[in-house]
């Protein structure tokens, strides 16, 4: 297994295409994969775990839009508003991985 820190101009397209599908699978993207490979592309950095050349984890340090900010916030009912420059997101395990501690390692 190799962990691969990056950013995401440097991602193979096949990993890339593996990422997008495991961010999806999780259920709470509601966006296309389109628009999520657009999301990504913005990222600094995109960090994954390769087992066999299958991605089984990932997560990636965000920059997040100010218009994401103030939903985020008003979603939460925040009487707070911050405006953040970084997230932590899309992390996601493959199943047949969850809780063995592969997203600690990315």
């Amino acid at each position: 297994m190799s962990i691969i820190v990056t950013q995401p101009s440097e991602i193979k397209p096949s990993h890339l295409k593996q990422i997008i599908k495991l961010i999806k699978t999780g259920g709470e993207i509601k966006i296309s994969s389109d628009n999520l490979k657009k999301y990504l592309r913005r990222a600094d950095l995109i960090a994954y775990e390769l087992k066999q050349n299958k991605v089984i984890c990932t997560a990636t340090l965000k920059n997040p839009f100010n218009s994401y900010n103030a939903k985020v916030f008003t979603s939460a009912k925040s009487k707070e508003k911050f405006n953040f420059e970084k997230e932590l997101g899309y992390i996601a395990t493959q199943a047949d991985f969850e809780g063995k501690g592969h997203c600690i390692s990315c």
